[in-house]
Parts: structure tokens; sequence; C-alpha cells
């Protein structure tokens, strides 16, 4: 799949950057803590890992932004289990800056070469112990279900997957499919792999635009979670957005664990609420900057947005009807069984446990929910029948 050169990429920490790499900075120490009690060795494998460093060029004395292996080799230093780190890097530049920083951290090592060609070697490494995978390639390097992705997510131990979907290059690969006559086979070929299968055809044959980008995500979604023998069972994406409201790509988080797609739920909801503020703060001052010395204003069209409390009271009502959808499967269900299952169903990265808290409470007040378990407690453990 086409990409482009990682020469400058390494020398700026773009605020998207920062966003995928707060979601890594939240996930890992709470992977290795759900794991400790079960393996003896955990690992995390950056399959790009890069420079290890932002650097700006014009100031190199700087000390620079931290890549994803500098963070994550802080990460595992602080925390007390057993954790190794893996870097791999194919780019000879990229990868003498990785080693000089990462030499001084222990559990830590780097591998010179394509992700795709040692991948076997690393999972030959990992196979008896839990791993995290950060995929997240830039330049050269390219991410296929098919070879690379489907072997990672069929190990047998413990294994979540955080990797990036580059909604771009299969928006613009999409498109010279459909419009390169004499290359157009081999970017059919590069997409087949990239989704494990051939029914993105028929996907841009029937879309266009941001329907087609959302289809084919749900279609990659799937893919990954229908690989045969997979411990995979559930794989969602997220939208790394730049400060102004582009999509620069999306991250897609696979797991085989309910709890590990829980967590992952969490973390991105205060992401999001968090993103949501400062893309409010840059409108507003964007805003700002077009009225300045203005001296009229138009006041026949305001424009005023529900309140905080208003926008609170619509969602409740939408989590208590999702709730009371759930009636056509069963009507037992127990707090976190039921939380899980509606982030599975289109509520992942979209509520917070206090929320789907108060949605339970305002049922129960209106008589249709009845607990069964004791106390006036709800979380974990309470246990309850729909009506």
């Amino acid at each position: 799949m086409p990409s482009i050169e990682p020469s400058s990429h390494f020398t700026q920490l773009r605020d998207w950057s920062e966003r995928k790499h707060q979601v890594l900075k939240d996930y890992l120490p709470a992977f290795c803590r759900v794991l400790s009690r079960r393996a003896e060795t955990i690992w995390y494998v950056d399959g790009y890992a890069g420079a290890g460093i932002y650097r700006d060029p014009n100031n190199p004395d700087a000390p620079g932004h931290p890549g994803s292996p500098v963070l994550a080799a802080k990460i595992i230093q602080t925390l007390p289990y057993p954790i190794r780190c893996i870097n791999v890097e194919g780019d000879q530049e990229n990868f003498g800056s990785l080693q000089r920083e990462t030499a001084h951290f222990a559990n830590v090592e780097s591998i010179h070469g394509d992700f795709n060609a040692v991948i076997d070697q690393i999972l030959s490494r990992v196979a008896e112990m839990p791993a995290f995978f950060f995929l997240d390639p830039f330049g050269t390097k390219d991410l296929p279900m098919e070879g690379l992705v489907d072997k990672i997510a069929l190990r047998t131990k413990p294994t979540d997957i955080l990797l990036r979907y580059a909604t771009e290059t299969v928006r613009r690969v999409a498109a010279a499919y459909e419009k390169d006559a004499k290359r157009g086979s081999a970017h059919g070929r590069n997409l087949d792999k990239w989704f494990r299968g051939q029914d993105w055809r028929t996907i841009i044959e029937q879309h266009t635009g941001d329907e087609r980008d959302e289809a084919l995500i749900r279609y990659y979604l799937k893919q990954l979670v229908t690989i045969s023998n997979s411990r995979m069972r559930f794989a969602c994406a997220y939208p790394i957005r730049s400060t102004e409201g582009l999509t620069k790509y999306h991250l897609v988080f696979a797991t085989g664990d309910r709890l590990g797609m829980k967590v992952m739920s969490d973390i991105l909801y205060k992401a999001e609420a968090k993103y949501v503020e400062e893309h409010a703060a840059y409108i507003e001052q964007k805003e700002a900057g077009k009225l300045k010395g203005q001296t009229m204003f138009d006041f026949a069209n305001p424009h005023t947005e529900p309140s905080a409390a208003d926008q609170l009271t619509a969602k409740i009502a939408k989590i208590e009807q999702s709730i009371l959808d759930q009636r056509q499967h069963r009507t037992h269900w127990e707090f976190d069984d039921l939380r899980c299952t509606l982030i599975e169903h289109g509520w992942f990265a979209r509520f917070s446990e206090k929320e789907f808290r108060d949605a339970c409470k305002g049922l129960y007040a209106k008589g249709q929910i009845e607990r069964v378990s004791a106390g006036k407690g709800w979380n974990k453990g309470t246990v309850f029948i729909l009506r």
C-alpha cells in the first residue's frame, strides 16, 4: 500500500499524535495490572517503533517529545510487574535514534528489521505469555490483516491489539483501484491483504465519501473478529482527529477479553470528552478572531445549544431505552454484564459507568427494573430483572 517516507515524521509531535499516545499511556498500565496475576512475564510489542523521540531539527539540543517506545519504557519502570518491551524499526536512521533513546531502560530491547519479516520470530518469543501489540506504522511499512495481524490474532495467550487504521491511505488506494487502469489490479491485491477479504470491492461500488469510509471500517472490524480460531471477540475503531476537526486516521482496538473492552471504552470516553473541549475551544478562538474589529452583530437568528443538563437527560433516556431493548434477549441481568453488552452493541466509548448507573436507577424508580440482589448500590454484582 502506498505510503509516505518517514524522514520528517519524527520532527514534530502533532496534537493528534498526542491523543493517540495518551490512549496508549492510559491502557498499557491497565492491561498489565489485569494480567499481572496470570503470567510470569507480560510483553509489550511496538511493531513500528520509529525514532523513539520527536525532535525539532531547528532546535536539536531541545529535549524533544517521547514517542511510543519511550513512553512505554517509562511506564513499565513504574509498574510492580514483570514486563518486557520489544521495539521493531526498519529504518536505519530511526533505529539508531531508537537505540539511543531506550538504552538506559531495563527490560527493553530493539530489533532492526521490517515487522512483517520478523513477526514469526516475535510470536515465537512471546508465545507462552500475554502480550499487548501497538502497531502504528508510518512510512514504507504496511500493516496487512492477511499474513500479519491475523497471525497475532491467532495467539492462544491473552492478546490485545491497538493499531492504526490508515483511513486516508485506504481511501486513496480505493480511488486508485477505481481510476488507475494500469495499476488497478495491484491496488486491489493490496486492499485484499489489508482487509483479508474482497467484499470491500462491493462496498466501494455502493458508497462514496464519508459513507464509504465508515462502511470500509465496519468491514475491517468484522473481518478482524471473524478470523477463524482467533482470540479476538471484540473490535472497535476510534477516530484520531486534529484540533481543527479533521480525521487523520482511526485507532482500532481488538481484544478477546470483555474486561479489556470495558477498560478501553472508559479510556476513550474520557479521551473523547477532552477532545470535544479542545475542539470547542479552537472553534471559539477561531470565531473570536473573525469577529475582532467588527462593530455590528446579527441578533436576528440567535443560535442556542441545549444546556449541558438537557443533553445529559436526553443521553440517559437513550441509555435507558438501550437497556430495555435487551429484554428481547433475556430479562435477568447482572450490572456489569449488561453494561458490557451495551458497550458491545453501539455504546463503546459513548457512556461512563456513572451514566449507565444513573440509567439503571432511573428505570428502577419507574418500576421497569426489579432488583434481585440485596442492598441499595448499583455496581458489579448487582442482579436485577428487566420488566
